[in-house]
């Protein structure tokens, strides 16, 4: 099969890609013109060409727009991906760096401003926290992000501290197994909710009263 394509590898079909869009975006109205009789079957966004998103993450990226009231601003947040990925040394666009892509550009776009807000995971990326990006990232945005803080150039897990015992120690009443704690080392905010809830219903307490009171020492930690 391989040797049976090989003659055609150097052919050029002399399509010019940048006319694509404007012709996705005429046929999208007349669509939306015709919806009284539209099938509703689900279309190829030809974005995904230009702003390097995939599937998954397109999904996530309607989602979040959605939820923001804002899902008239995707075009604007497709055109931002690329520019966002190219400052960030172009990290590839799986979990967990295609959130971090993801939601800086939404940011950047319905903030009105480019990296007037920066989330706590790209700054952790910038400060190598993730591991050394494929491509040199955007030094102006790094020095304006980290300030004196230096980046680190070895593996990340070296520079966390031990702290299995002292989740131990803090969670008190919460951590009821192995299974416990390791979740609120990952999870920190979401497992002390959740251990919190199950706490409050195997001792059917008062939540009015416990709040009321500082002096249950283990039962009301990460606060």
């Amino acid at each position: 099969m391989y040797q049976a394509f090989k003659e055609y590898e150097d052919l050029d079909v002399h399509l010019d890609d940048s006319l694509f869009i404007p012709i996705a975006d005429y046929f999208e109205q007349i669509r939306e013109n015709h919806a009284s009789v539209d099938a509703n079957i689900k279309y190829i966004n030809i974005r995904v060409l230009s702003s390097q998103v995939p599937g998954g993450m397109l999904s996530n990226l309607i989602n979040q727009l959605r939820e923001q009231k804002a899902l008239d601003r995707l075009k604007e947040v497709l055109d931002e991906i690329p520019v966002v990925r190219k400052d960030l040394g172009y990290p590839p666009l799986v979990t967990p760096t295609s959130q971090m892509v993801g939601v800086q550009s939404v940011m950047n776009v319905l903030l009105g401003e480019r990296y007037k807000k920066i989330t706590r995971e790209v700054k952790a990326y910038m400060g190598g926290f993730y591991g050394r990006p494929p491509a040199p990232m955007n030094e102006e945005l790094v020095r304006k992000t980290l300030g004196d803080t230096e980046r680190i150039d070895k593996r990340p897990a070296d520079y966390l501290e031990p702290m299995l015992d002292k989740i131990r120690r803090e969670s008190g009443h919460l951590a009821a197994c192995e299974e416990d704690l390791l979740s609120l080392a990952l999870f920190p905010d979401i497992a002390s909710k959740f251990l919190r809830e199950r706490y409050y219903g195997d001792i059917r307490i008062d939540r009015d009263l416990l709040e009321q009171n500082d002096g249950f020492e283990g039962i009301y930690p990460f606060a």
